[in-house]
């Protein structure tokens, strides 16, 4: 009986991960793969207006503007690709390919309580990103993986990660990302900001070395659009 209880602690964590929780449909398209216009706002809801900025290796932010302020916040986010909310509390995404893939995660429970914004001195890369962390945390930094997006579903937060071998729908535990599900045999890189098609359903676009497309994720559905050649008549 002991024998019995230990195997079944053993699998439970196990259990979410080997039911594949998300219904992935391969789409084939002999047309280009054009992903929609961004919105005007990197990210918009009720209470935020988000914009970035990327400057490669010197550096990102993230902005929050309070609509009823009007006051922007910022911290340091290099570079960001999406931002998520989860319980009140929003996710940063950031993914930078400069002699290696660098991929982040930042927890902002209160945009308010980070720096406040201001006009930079100069243009200069230095000037213009922020390096404050004041009214974040990090979640993840590593390297070697590419990170093109962030979603919520059902209470948790995925990632749409790929290494050198697949694409991968990830959780992230133990400042580690975890791998439930393939998303695409074939590894891939962002191609273009990711556009929110509606409240937490993304378009992303991407590339490989011998494809390319767009991620579109609704709710536990998701479609993969990929470019093929045409036939030849």
């Amino acid at each position: 009986m002991k024998l019995i209880l230990f195997l079944l602690l053993l699998i439970a964590p196990l259990v979410g991960y080997a039911q594949e929780p998300f219904k992935i449909t391969i789409v084939n398209t002999t047309d280009r793969v054009t992903p929609r216009l961004p919105a005007k706002a990197f990210y918009e809801d009720e209470k935020y207006l988000v914009r970035k900025t990327c400057s490669g290796e010197l550096g990102g932010t993230v902005y929050f503007k309070n609509k009823q302020t009007n006051q922007e916040y910022c911290c340091a986010a290099m570079c960001p690709v999406s931002v998520s909310r989860l319980n009140g509390v929003y996710y940063v995404s950031c993914y930078l390919h400069h002699f290696a893939d660098l991929a982040s995660v930042l927890k902002i429970p209160a945009p308010d309580s980070m720096d406040f914004w201001k006009e930079p001195a100069t243009d200069h890369p230095n000037d213009r990103e922020s390096h404050s962390m004041k009214g974040t945390s990090t979640v993840l930094d590593t390297g070697g993986i590419v990170i093109l997006a962030s979603f919520p579903w059902k209470n948790r937060l995925y990632h749409v990660t790929s290494d050198h071998k697949n694409t991968y729908i990830s959780l992230i535990e133990n400042r580690a990302f975890v791998p439930v599900q393939i998303l695409y045999h074939h590894p891939v890189r962002p191609d273009g900001d990711v556009v929110r098609l509606a409240d937490e359903e993304l378009s992303i676009p991407f590339k490989g070395l011998n494809s390319s497309g767009s991620i579109e994720v609704r709710g536990n559905q998701i479609y993969l659009n990929q470019l093929v050649t045409a036939p030849e008549k």
